[in-house]
């Protein structure tokens, strides 16, 4: 249940983002969306393992603001970018490229945590991810985020259709 506030917020969040981006361009919304996805996802470095479902449920409902700005935005900067004949192999080259992404990037932080794990034998009752090795992917997710908010801010406003 902690976690449906993203899908939630993201999917009322997103018409408002693409509004947004309309208006003003896809440059800030996709900006402000990343820097908001990527410094709220850093948040959960901070967390005890006392964490109340409050502390994780602000946390949700900023990173679904963010997804929100960001998808509309850009989804519209890369079909825009195009004429219009390439637009379907645009959209499903971008939802092929976020599925994939989502796969690499939940095994790389399975390999992260694994790096970390200590070696403990199964069926002592011990098994499973320690906080520091959940915090590890959290903080290469930042660097990775961070990446991605400066190739957002620095990229060129290009429209073909």
């Amino acid at each position: 249940m902690l976690i449906f506030p993203v899908a939630l917020i993201g999917m009322i969040s997103a018409p408002w983002g693409g509004r947004f981006s309309d208006r003003i361009g896809v440059k800030i919304p996709t900006t402000i969306g990343l820097t908001l996805t990527s410094l709220t996802i850093f948040s959960f470095v901070f967390l005890k393992t006392t964490v109340s479902d409050y502390e994780i449920l602000w946390r949700q409902v900023v990173l679904g603001i963010g997804i929100g700005l960001f998808n509309p935005a850009n989804n519209s900067a890369i079909i825009g970018s195009l004429p219009r004949e390439r637009v379907g192999l645009a959209s499903s080259l971008s939802a092929l490229s976020r599925n994939l992404g989502i796969m690499v990037g939940v095994a790389f932080a399975e390999m992260v945590i694994a790096l970390r794990a200590s070696a403990i034998p199964l069926g002592t009752g011990r098994e499973g991810p320690s906080l520091n090795s959940i915090q590890d992917v959290w903080k290469l997710v930042l660097i990775l985020g961070l990446t991605a908010v400066l190739l957002s801010w620095t990229r060129e406003s290009r429209s073909k259709i």
